[in-house]
C-alpha cells in the first residue's frame, strides 16, 4: 500500500491479519468486524485469513467500497485450539 493511497499521508498504513476463525462466533462476525474498522479508518488494510468456505459467505452479503485494501488468504488447514504450534511444525502437519 503506498502512501498515496491514504486521506493522511502523515499517518502510516497498518495491515492487519484477522483470523475469521477466532472468538466464539467465527466468520459470522468477524468479517463485517474487519468491513467496519475498514470503513472508519482509512490508513489500515485487513487481510482475513481462514478456510474459503467460511470466509465467501461472510463476504457474499457485504457492500464494501473499500475492496482493495480487503484482503483475503485462503487457509487449507486449521489446527485445533489445543494445537502445540512447534509439535506441528516438528511433524509438518496441521
Amino acid at each position: 500500500m503506498d502512501v498515496a493511497d491514504h486521506e493522511d499521508p502523515g499517518t502510516p498504513a497498518v495491515t492487519l491479519s484477522v483470523d475469521v476463525h477466532g472468538g466464539d462466533y467465527g466468520a459470522s462476525v468477524t468479517v463485517p468486524a474487519a468491513i467496519s474498522a475498514l470503513a472508519k479508518d482509512p490508513n489500515i488494510k485487513i487481510v482475513l485469513v481462514g478456510q474459503q468456505v467460511a470466509i465467501a459467505p461472510a463476504l457474499a452479503n457485504i457492500d464494501f467500497p473499500g475492496g482493495s485494501r480487503l484482503g483475503v488468504h485462503y487457509a487449507a488447514d486449521l489446527l485445533p485450539a489445543d494445537a502445540k504450534p512447534t509439535a506441528v511444525l516438528r511433524r509438518g502437519q496441521s
